[in-house]
């Protein structure tokens, strides 16, 4: 994993996961998935403003304020690679980008919502990493 430093405050909004996507979409995270054997409530989101979603994958069976499991996906051609996986009750999206895509606030302490983890872009490995206070 990657590992930035940086230090700055920005907006953010939520994460909605309401599991519309189209049946293609579905059809390649069900099958990239299917050795886990979870269900994943799913959110999209275009956090490179290219036009095309990403996916943002929340287990299922996690409750809302526990620490979940969380991925980040896009879709290739026949089948969806990984841009981030990690654990976490909460995430949001910021409004600051780097490299183009949107930085991501990851939430791990349950008892202060104002802690959270940023990852952002990291263009040479093509993934999130997270940032170094």
């Amino acid at each position: 994993m990657a590992v930035v430093s940086s230090s700055y405050a920005h907006a953010s909004e939520p994460v909605f996961f309401n599991n519309t996507i189209a049946k293609s979409s579905l059809h390649k995270i069900q099958i990239f998935y299917s050795e886990t054997g979870k269900n994943f409530d799913i959110a999209k989101v275009d956090l490179n403003n290219d036009g095309f979603y990403e996916f943002i994958l929340k287990d299922r069976t996690c409750k809302d304020g526990h620490i979940c499991h969380y991925a980040i996906i896009t879709e290739e051609d026949e089948s969806v690679s990984e841009l981030a996986t990690f654990d976490a009750h909460n995430i949001s999206l910021s409004n600051h980008f780097t490299a183009d895509f949107r930085d991501l606030q990851v939430f791990t302490n349950k008892t202060n919502d104002y802690d959270s983890t940023l990852y952002v872009w990291d263009n040479a490995h093509q993934i999130y990493g997270r940032v170094q206070p």
